[in-house]
């Protein structure tokens, strides 16, 4: 039987209700879009997965629901188990055991008279300029006593005067590891002089070759042997250690060579600046210690 009159009052005010509970749902759905999550309107609850699915997209074709239906696992490869190595571990936030290395520090000694002579000075003990000095003193570290925790200094005076200057009141130990490379008979010589008789010593960039031992000189690789041992010792120290000391231009830039910094055939490309710090990464030098190191690349 149809009627043809209005609603009944019942009928009418579920009808009512649910416009309100759908209109209240596309809030819902809008606000939710905005935020970009998804909520599914009171007609669409119960439906399968796949005619959900159609409705989120409107050129997927619509099937009738299976009431056999039921959602099954996930296809394989789909969801992929968090994997159970390393990567997952930090994943999770465990800890990770950083690095046990020291910090190290260097600082080259303050000019000598022979720097701006254009001199070579090699294991010569010559004393800083007392300008230099001023000027090593201006630059250390305010904190420097307190901060660092081991104080170590090339023998040569030099180096142990700017290590006093730099650091007053420190215990500083002398190291004859730290000492300058020795060149032999090119010590006191100017560096035209040298260049105009030995010039099989110098790369085709004019650097001088540190592989070339000067007449009566240190060969490079007991140079690097001894540079590597005194590395190797500051690597076995505890990782609060802070480590600082005075040397030599060859001695940084051979320790930056064997940091692996650059090429052997570049550590007289650059001089190291007075009096400013270079620090020297660790934490291999105790493993290679044994390394034929005057080969390295």
């Amino acid at each position: 039987m149809v009627r043809d009159g209005p609603p009944s009052l019942p009928a009418a005010r579920r009808r009512l209700a649910r416009t309100a509970e759908n209109a209240d749902a596309d809030r819902r759905i809008r606000s939710a879009a905005r935020r970009g999550n998804r909520l599914r309107r009171p007609a669409e609850r119960g439906r399968s997965t796949h005619r959900a699915l159609a409705l989120r997209r409107p050129d997927a074709r619509l099937r009738p629901a299976d009431p056999r239906h039921r959602p099954g696992p996930p296809r394989r490869g789909r969801h992929r188990a968090p994997h159970r190595g390393r990567t997952a571990r930090v994943a999770r936030g465990d800890a990770v055991t950083p690095p046990r290395t020291a910090a190290l520090t260097l600082y080259r000694h303050a000019p000598t008279d022979s720097n701006g002579a254009g001199v070579y000075m090699g294991s010569r003990d010559l004393p800083p300029m007392e300008s230099g000095l001023g000027a090593a003193a201006a630059a250390a570290p305010r904190d420097g006593a307190e901060h660092f925790t081991r104080f170590y200094c090339s023998p040569l005076r030099r180096a142990a005067r700017t290590a006093e200057v730099m650091f007053p009141g420190a215990a500083i130990e002398p190291d004859p590891r730290l000492a300058e490379r020795s060149l032999g008979q090119w010590e006191g010589m100017a560096h035209a002089d040298v260049r105009e008789r030995h010039p099989e010593a110098f790369l085709p960039s004019g650097h001088l070759d540190p592989r070339f031992t000067p007449p009566g000189g240190e060969d490079l690789t007991a140079f690097l042997a001894r540079t590597t041992d005194f590395l190797a010792q500051m690597d076995r120290l505890d990782r609060d250690e802070r480590v600082v000391a005075v040397s030599h231009n060859g001695w940084i830039r051979s320790a930056l060579h064997l940091a692996g910094s650059f090429p052997v055939e570049e550590i007289f490309a650059a001089s190291v600046p007075f009096a400013v710090p270079v620090l020297i990464p660790l934490g291999h030098f105790a493993a290679r210690a044994d390394h034929p190191l005057g080969s390295r690349p």
